[in-house]
């Protein structure tokens, strides 16, 4: 599904918004979150697994970063979640470098749609959140 899609305008759109705006709370992130992955698991439904555990870890690291006590565990989280971020998005930057050199070594190549199409991904990763979140700044807990 695409934003320009008539699926989009007519039916998807409509019935988000309505869903979100019945919310409050937390429930409209929970939605929101919702339907963010169904938008992107209509366009290729084998990467959901890839934007869950994005989440999870971003989630969890938020979580522990908020109520650590001393900076080395909250660097140590902060950390697994730039860690897991940074390296799904440098596999799918740099996957296709690889295949091409591996095939000119005269290997076989993988297929390299599934990994042009997981490039957006990560390109929602919250880093930039779980970074304030370390550096202290105000930000409500997760």
């Amino acid at each position: 599904m695409l934003f320009p899609s008539q699926i989009f305008l007519f039916y998807f759109l409509p019935i988000f918004l309505a869903i979100f705006l019945c919310c409050k709370g937390q429930l409209r992130l929970f939605v929101l979150g919702l339907a963010s992955t169904i938008f992107y698991g209509w366009w290729d439904w084998r990467f959901v697994g890839l934007i869950a555990l994005s989440v999870l870890v971003d989630y969890l690291a938020g979580k522990k970063i908020y109520a650590a006590q001393s900076k080395k565990n909250k660097k140590r989280w902060l950390l697994a979640s730039l860690v897991t971020n940074l390296g799904v998005l440098g596999f799918f930057k740099y996957f296709i470098f690889f295949n091409e050199s591996l095939a000119g070594l005269g290997l076989d190549q993988l297929s390299e749609r599934w990994i042009s199409q997981a490039k957006a991904v990560e390109l929602n990763s919250p880093i930039s959140q779980l970074v304030a979140r370390y550096a202290k700044l105000a930000l409500p807990p997760m």
